[in-house]
C-alpha cells in the first residue's frame, strides 16, 4: 500500500523515518520499498549505508539492490561496501553481492575501485574492470576461479558472467568445476 502511495506522489524522503526506526520490522518495510523504487531511492541512499551492516538479512539484502539501482560515480564508498557482502557469513547475502558486482555499471565500479585504492579489495576490483575488456579472459579468469581464497573466486565468478556475452566458456567453467557457490551462481546466470 505505501509503494503504492509513493506512485500516486507521496514523498519518498519521507521514508526516512522508516529507516530510522529502532524497529527491525519497520525498517524492513521501509528498505523493501526503497528497492522497489529503484533510482527514484537516490536521494535516500546515504541513509541505506548503514544497513548495509544491519543485523537483519532482509534489510541487508534488499540495501545491496537500492545500491545496485541508484548508487552513481560519487558513491564509491557505498558501492565497496555494497561489494563487500561479498564476503558475508550468510550466502543469500553474498549472492547478492556476486549479482550486483556481476551486473554493476562501469560508472559504478570505477567508483568503489577508486574509494579502495590499491588494496587487497580495489586490486580484485581492479582486476575485474580489466579483464572484463580483455580479449584473452578465459584462462585469466579460469586461474582465478581455481584460488584459495573464496573472494577472488568470487570475483571471478563475476568476470565470467560479465564476459558471458562474448565469451561463453568462462561461465560454463565456473558452472561445471567451480565450487559449490561459484557452480550453483554460473548455473543459474547461463540458465538466463
Amino acid at each position: 500500500m505505501l509503494l503504492q502511495e509513493i506512485f500516486r506522489g507521496y514523498p519518498v524522503a519521507k521514508l526516512s523515518a522508516l529507516l530510522g526506526s529502532n524497529n527491525i520490522e519497520v525498517v524492513e518495510s521501509g528498505i523493501w520499498v526503497l528497492a522497489e523504487l529503484g533510482a527514484a531511492a537516490v536521494s535516500l541512499l546515504r541513509e541505506v549505508e548503514p544497513h548495509l551492516r544491519s543485523r537483519s538479512r532482509k534489510v541487508r539484502y534488499w540495501s545491496i539492490g537500492v545500491v545496485h539501482s541508484s548508487a552513481g560515480s560519487e558513491d564509491g564508498k557505498i558501492v565497496a561496501e555494497a561489494f563487500g557482502l561479498l564476503e558475508d557469513d550468510d550466502v543469500v547475502i553474498r549472492r547478492a553481492a556476486l549479482f550486483f558486482l556481476y551486473r554493476s555499471s562501469e560508472v559504478q565500479l570505477t567508483a568503489a575501485i577508486d574509494y579502495c585504492g590499491g588494496g587487497r579489495f580495489g586490486s580484485l576490483l581492479a582486476w575485474l574492470r580489466d579483464v572484463s575488456s580483455s580479449r584473452d579472459a578465459f584462462s585469466t579468469i579460469v586461474k582465478k576461479l581455481q584460488s584459495s581464497d573464496r573472494l577472488a573466486r568470487l570475483v571471478a565468478a563475476a568476470a565470467a558472467a560479465r564476459i558471458y556475452g562474448r565469451e561463453k566458456s568462462a561461465l560454463e567453467w565456473a558452472a561445471a568445476e567451480g565450487d559449490e557457490e561459484i557452480s550453483v551462481f554460473a548455473a543459474r546466470e547461463l540458465q538466463g
